[in-house]
C-alpha cells in the first residue's frame, strides 16, 4: 500500500502487456468479521491511512469490508471501509451491510470486478452491466 513505486494509471492501462502485468493490482486483504480482532488491527490501521492514496491501486481484492458508516465501530475506533475510486483494479469484494448505493458505485468505479460477496443488494439488476462479473 506504500505510495513509493505505486503503479500509475498510465502503467495499468498501457497497451504493452509486460508493463500492465508488472503494474497490475496483486494485493488481497481479507479480514475477519470480529470488530476487535487483534490480528487484523494492524492491517485495518494501514488501510485507514492508505485507502485514499495511489498505493490503493495495488489492491486486487478486499474481504471483510464494512460499508455502513452508521454501524458500530470497534472499540479501537477502526472500521475496514472501502474506497472504490482509489482501487480501480479491484477484482474481488466481500462486503457487510452494503448501502443502497453500492451497486451504482461498483458499476462506476470497479469495472473489472469478477467476484462479489454481499447480502441484500439493492438495484442488483445493474450488475448485468459489468462485463467480468
Amino acid at each position: 500500500l506504500c505510495e513509493v513505486d505505486a503503479p500509475t494509471v498510465e502503467e495499468q492501462e498501457c497497451t504493452d502487456f509486460a508493463v500492465v502485468a508488472a503494474a497490475d493490482a496483486d494485493l488481497v486483504l481479507n479480514l475477519c468479521r470480529h470488530a476487535d480482532c487483534e490480528d487484523c488491527l494492524p492491517i485495518k490501521q494501514l488501510w485507514e491511512l492508505r485507502m485514499h492514496t495511489t498505493g490503493a491501486r495495488r489492491v486486487r481484492g478486499l474481504f471483510g469490508v464494512e460499508m455502513n458508516h452508521n454501524s458500530r465501530r470497534s472499540t479501537n475506533g477502526m472500521r475496514f471501509a472501502l474506497s472504490l475510486p482509489h482501487a480501480p483494479r479491484l477484482r474481488c469484494l466481500g462486503v457487510h451491510r452494503p448501502p443502497p448505493s453500492l451497486v451504482t458505485e461498483l458499476v462506476t468505479h470497479a469495472p473489472l470486478l469478477e467476484h462479489l460477496e454481499a447480502v441484500d443488494l439493492w438495484d442488483s439488476g445493474k450488475l448485468s452491466r459489468m462485463q467480468h462479473l
